[in-house]
C-alpha cells in the first residue's frame, strides 16, 4: 500500500513540473514551444496593407523591397498644395491662367520661383511701336504706309513673242501684270551701280504672285521682253513708276495679288489681280 501510494505522489510531482515549465513563443505570433528551435518554418510575406495615409506617396511591397513597406514620392501629385511640373494649369495646386493681359507679352508659370511671369514679346503689334520686322504691311496698328503698288491691268496669254515655250497644250497660262509702284516714305540710302541714292530699291525679282492657296510663283526671265519693264531701280521718296512682270500660273487659279517685298524679305504691300 505504501509503495501504490509513493508512485503516485512521485506522477502528481512530474505532471507538476510539466505543468509549471515555461513555454516560448514562435515568431508567427502563434505557437508555442519550449525551444525555439522547434519553431516552424516562417514563410516570408508582406504586411496585409502598406498604406502610410500619404495620397502623395506610392505605397508598395514585394519581395524585391525584402518584404518591407516602401513608399516612394509621386510628383508631380495633385493636392499637396505644390504647384509641379505637368499640373499647370489643371490641378488645384497651381493659379488658373497666368494672362496679365497684355497681348505684347508671353506669359507661364514659372514652377522654380512658384509664381506666374511674363517676357515681352518684340516686335509686338499693338504696342504703338513700329519696331524692327514690322512694316504696314504686316502692322498697319504701329506703321504707316511706305509703299503702293496697284495693278492697272493684266493679261492671259498661251504664247510671248520671241519666247519658244507655248503653254496651249498645258494646265499653266503666261500672266502678265502691268502695274504702278509708288514710294511714299521710303528714304533709306541705297547703293546701285556704285552711285548712292535715297528711295525704295526696286529689284523686279523681288516681287511675287500669291494664288488663293498662299503658293508663290516668281518673276520669269523674259519678263525684260515686255513693254513698261521696269529693271533694277532707286524710286525716290514720292515719285510713281509704272513696270510690268511675267508669269506662268495655273490656268485655275482664282484670287491672285501682286506682291511687293524689301530687300530683307518682308513684305511691303500688295494689290488684287484677279
Amino acid at each position: 500500500m505504501k509503495k501504490r501510494n509513493l508512485i503516485f505522489i512521485l506522477g502528481l510531482l512530474i505532471l507538476y513540473g510539466c505543468v509549471q515549465e515555461e513555454f516560448l513563443l514562435c515568431p508567427d505570433g502563434v505557437t508555442k514551444v519550449i525551444d525555439l528551435e522547434n519553431c516552424p518554418i516562417q514563410t516570408p510575406s508582406c504586411p496585409e496593407s502598406c498604406d502610410d495615409g500619404d495620397a502623395c506617396t506610392l505605397d508598395t511591397c514585394s519581395r524585391t523591397t525584402g518584404y518591407a513597406c516602401l513608399h516612394k514620392e509621386i510628383s508631380p501629385c495633385d493636392g499637396n498644395g505644390v504647384c509641379e511640373e505637368g499640373e499647370f494649369p489643371w490641378s488645384e495646386d497651381c493659379p488658373q491662367e497666368c494672362n496679365d493681359g497684355d497681348a505684347c507679352t508671353e506669359d507661364y508659370y514659372n514652377f522654380q520661383l512658384g509664381r506666374c511671369l511674363s517676357d515681352p514679346i518684340l516686335p509686338c503689334c499693338g504696342d504703338n511701336l513700329c519696331s524692327g520686322g514690322e512694316n504696314f504691311f504686316s502692322c498697319a496698328l504701329d506703321c504707316e504706309q511706305q509703299l503702293e503698288i496697284k495693278v492697272t491691268e493684266y493679261e492671259k496669254r498661251n504664247r510671248i513673242p520671241n519666247v519658244d515655250i507655248d503653254l496651249s497644250d498645258t494646265d499653266h497660262t503666261y500672266l502678265i501684270v502691268r502695274f504702278k509702284i509708288k514710294n511714299l516714305g521710303i528714304d533709306k540710302p541705297e547703293i546701285l551701280d556704285y552711285k548712292q541714292e535715297q528711295g525704295f530699291y526696286y529689284d523686279p525679282f523681288k516681287m511675287r504672285l500669291e494664288d488663293e492657296t498662299g503658293r508663290l510663283y516668281n518673276v520669269e526671265y523674259d519678263s525684260d521682253l515686255l513693254r513698261d519693264w521696269l529693271d533694277y531701280t532707286i524710286i525716290e521718296k514720292g515719285r510713281t513708276t509704272g513696270a510690268s512682270l511675267l508669269f506662268i500660273v495655273p490656268k485655275v487659279s482664282e484670287h491672285t495679288r501682286l506682291i511687293a517685298y524689301d530687300r530683307q524679305g518682308g513684305r511691303l504691300d500688295h494689290s488684287e489681280i484677279y
